[in-house]
């Protein structure tokens, strides 16, 4: 591979949006069961609950890839480690600035009314860089996490957009 490819790729928590759905499965799983004591046909209830529960645990568990390869960052979101989507597609040739998050390259766009998409792992203490975009005719902040040698290879692609703090 030449020096304009990188790849990285994070795990992420569970968000709390992930657990308050899980809470609610298995209320759900208990009300079930319990009814379940109250006639036998209701026994089909619980076991479509515990079905579909099996079905979406395999889905709660996803990580991010990110892909930077001449001029265009992809992201890829992961679940269960076999289905793979991309998420979006940023060509550099769209890009304001590339920057760490809280970094005073980013100033001009700290009070707009940006459209946010957040592909971290959510993890606190681990650093975000954050990328100005134009896609689909709006202004779009996207929050990712790379690695260094992603990161020098978008400075070394155009050293003007990425600013290391």
């Amino acid at each position: 591979m030449n020096e304009m490819y990188a790849e990285s790729g994070v795990k992420c928590d569970l968000s709390q949006k992930d657990i308050g759905k899980i809470v609610i499965y298995f209320a759900v799983l208990v009300v079930s069961l319990l009814a379940s004591f109250i006639s036998f046909y209701l026994l089909a209830v619980p076991i479509g609950v515990a079905t579909y529960g099996i079905v979406k645990a395999s889905k709660i568990k996803y990580e991010y890839e990110y892909i930077f390869c001449d001029g265009q960052l992809d992201v890829d979101k992961i679940t269960g480690n076999s289905k793979r989507k991309r998420m979006c597609r940023i060509d550099f040739d769209d890009c304001e600035v590339v920057a760490k998050e809280g970094s005073h390259a980013l100033d001009p766009w700290n009070n707009k009314e940006l459209k946010v998409l957040d592909y971290t792992s959510h993890v606190k203490g681990k650093s975000h860089y954050v990328v100005i975009t134009h896609k689909d005719k709006e202004v779009v902040k996207l929050l990712f996490e790379p690695n260094e040698k992603m990161v020098e290879c978008m400075r070394n692609k155009s050293r003007r957009l990425v600013h290391i703090d």
